[in-house]
């Protein structure tokens, strides 16, 4: 059975090391959030064009 967080992961094209680690629909305000986050010891790579800074970011 697909779980919320599947479904709005599929959705939102949520990948890994991405996830989605919270719902929380309020009706009354109508208000939905989504909460997204990254598996620890995940490694981000950035890479600035024009100032030409390349950076490599291991999250602990």
């Amino acid at each position: 059975m697909i779980t919320l967080k599947d479904l709005f992961s599929k959705a939102l094209m949520v990948e890994n090391p991405w996830f989605v680690n919270e719902i929380c629909f309020d009706q009354k305000a109508g208000k939905l959030e989504i909460w997204i986050d990254f598996d620890r010891g995940s490694v981000f790579y950035y890479k600035d064009e024009e100032l030409c800074i390349e950076l490599l970011n291991i999250i602990q």
